[in-house]
């Protein structure tokens, strides 16, 4: 609950302010903008709670309402966009993951958790020995992850305007939403990652971790190979919902990025599941070059130069590095 209040509170306000600073140009943005940060704070609100569910081993449920919610938010967006509604696309697809948390803990569980009002306190374990250690790494990665790969949106409407920032934004919203349906097929694993482990299955981990990467990965390529065609197709034919989204060539480059960074994710999933932070050194080495290239190339050369920077750390810097990790670390590991 402090975490959201917090986060409405502090980006809220910092997005307001950064916004304000451009003269009016017939851009409701404020509304839009209130609406989707209260929206994200809910949402970040009931996370404890489809957290909980995941521990009490009701994993296919909670990512089944999840991987609903972001087909819904996706549809939602693209039809929001299509009657004009611009900036409200953001809110709409957060409104879908709203509504799909809503009915998973008030309405499918409901029993649940009101037995839980009822149960007397317990002791919480050994937080500060089993559970600090690694969480204040990922504290940190996550604090300077923002700052390298979170500033695409502000960049841009910093230095090129509300339009191309409007854009941008729409942009990431679909291109993120590609890579959350495809992050489906990851993470309702992870708890099985950890109990393999646990059992020293290391040759079913393997084979399950590399059958999940292959398959995610192939219907994330196959979804954003669709999504610019459907943006070239819109630019050749001149459609005045083009202007909606950014060109092609960014576009691309973006979903290149953002495929790389789906491999990111399921090896940091793979190594994360043995407990152990090994990933910190290259997260915060990656997130402050990509600070770095995005505001020299965006303020340079726009969205496709904020592209080219997101896409050259992903590729040269963190897959590499995290392949290393990879094969190195489990080895080790596992003896």
């Amino acid at each position: 609950g402090l975490a959201s209040l917090s986060y409405d509170l502090i980006i809220g306000a910092a997005g307001y302010a950064l916004f304000a600073q451009k003269p009016q140009s017939g851009i409701y943005w404020r509304e839009a903008w209130v609406a989707s940060i209260a929206l994200v704070g809910l949402n970040l609100w009931l996370q404890p709670l489809t957290a909980l569910l995941e521990g009490c081993q009701q994993i296919t449920t909670v990512w089944a309402y999840r991987l609903a919610a972001a087909v819904t938010g996706s549809v939602a967006a693209w039809l929001v966009l299509y009657f004009d509604g611009s900036l409200w696309a953001i809110a709409a697809n957060a409104t879908a993951m709203l509504l799909a948390n809503a009915v998973l803990l008030f309405v499918r569980y409901r029993r649940f958790f009101s037995s839980l009002q009822l149960a007397p306190s317990v002791h919480a374990g050994h937080w500060r020995i089993e559970n600090w250690p690694m969480q204040w790494r990922l504290v940190l990665q996550s604090l300077v992850g923002y700052v390298g790969f979170g500033l695409f949106i502000p960049v841009i409407f910093y230095f090129w305007g509300e339009d191309e920032g409007g854009r941008m934004a729409l942009s990431w919203m679909v291109i993120s939403t590609l890579g959350a349906v495809a992050l489906a097929w990851l993470q309702p694993r992870i708890p099985t990652f950890g109990a393999l482990i646990a059992g020293r299955d290391f040759v079913g981990l393997d084979h399950l971790f590399k059958r999940v990467l292959l398959t995610s990965l192939g219907l994330l390529f196959l979804v954003s190979v669709a999504a610019w065609a459907g943006v070239w197709l819109l630019n050749y034919w001149q459609h005045p919902k083009a202007i909606k989204l950014i060109e092609p060539l960014p576009f691309a480059l973006f979903l290149a990025a953002n495929l790389l960074m789906h491999i990111s994710q399921c090896l940091s999933a793979y190594l994360r599941a043995h407990k152990r932070e090994v990933l910190m050194p290259m997260g915060i080495t990656a997130s402050l070059l990509c600070f770095v290239l995005v505001f020299v190339f965006g303020r340079k050369y726009g969205v496709t130069g904020v592209g080219a920077g997101f896409l050259f750390v992903v590729a040269v810097v963190v897959i590499p590095w995290q392949t290393v990790l990879w094969r190195r670390c489990p080895a080790d590991w596992h003896k």
